[in-house]
């Protein structure tokens, strides 16, 4: 018997192996998630499907930036989660004008990505430590 799918993660990303394994690890750390990977050519709002949550891989920052905010004006109620290799406030403070509700760096656990999707479709924001020290949550630094 297949299982009903729970929630739909849109997961936007180069093509290799590096989206392979943390669409394969979204499906995994989500029971009942089902994963599509697209690239960042594709706008998610024109997906066709009825998304729960998109993650970004942020370290393509100019197509991250572009894909965020069009996912932001497109559908708003939509949360966005940025992966990033290295989490600065700079970077941060970008894609949270875009529209960015999560950040997590790639160096976290499963289980922190698994927090932090749960977080975000639940109608919260994540911040990882670090960054939290440093964002006044009124939309700029501090």
């Amino acid at each position: 018997m297949r299982r009903a799918r729970l929630m739909l993660i849109l997961f936007i990303a180069p093509a290799g192996l590096f989206r392979d394994g943390v669409a394969r690890l979204l499906g995994d750390v989500i029971d009942g998630a089902e994963v599509k990977c697209v690239d960042y050519t594709l706008s998610p709002v024109d997906s066709g499907q009825a998304v729960d949550v998109l993650v970004l891989d942020g370290d393509y920052l100019p197509e991250a930036l572009t894909t965020a905010s069009a996912s932001h004006h497109g559908a708003p109620n939509v949360p966005v989660l940025a992966l990033l290799t290295s989490v600065d406030p700079q970077a941060v403070e970008q894609f949270i004008s875009a529209g960015v509700a999560g950040h997590l760096g790639k160096s976290e656990s499963s289980n922190a990505l698994a927090g932090a999707l749960r977080l975000l479709v639940a109608g919260g924001r994540y911040l990882p430590s670090a960054v939290s020290g440093w964002w006044t949550g009124g939309g700029r630094m501090k």
